[in-house]
């Protein structure tokens, strides 16, 4: 059975690493991306009525559906979840090393604070 060249393509082929300012699309799916400085990227979902519609009526739409799924879970598994900043790591490891307050004496229970 010949498919559709839609066939499969639902949603997004990125996700985190897609552009930095516009718009990232499958063929329903996608999100708008618009900076912010440092605190990274605002991305915003949207979805096109008008190809869902036509999807809907497509006599492969289970199967694609379920295909275009699978391909977005897979990528969400090797390229993680989208992070809002890429200094996100480095800054939850300082949140992290640092206690909300000090205890009494102002001694933690850090290893940087070890005698």
């Amino acid at each position: 059975m010949s498919q559709k060249p839609c066939y499969g393509t639902m949603f997004p082929e990125t996700l985190g690493g897609g552009a930095d300012n516009g718009t990232v699309s499958g063929k329903v799916f996608g999100y708008d991306t618009v900076p912010r400085g440092l605190a990274g990227p605002k991305r915003s979902p949207n979805v096109d009525r008008k190809e869902w519609e036509d999807c809907l009526q497509c006599e492969a739409f289970d199967s694609c559906y379920k295909l275009s799924s699978a391909k977005f879970t897979l990528l969400a598994a090797i390229d993680g979840p989208i992070r809002p900043c890429p200094l996100a790591p480095i800054v939850e490891r300082q949140i992290l090393r640092r206690p909300a307050c000090l205890p009494l004496g102002g001694k933690t229970p850090y290893a940087d604070n070890i005698d």
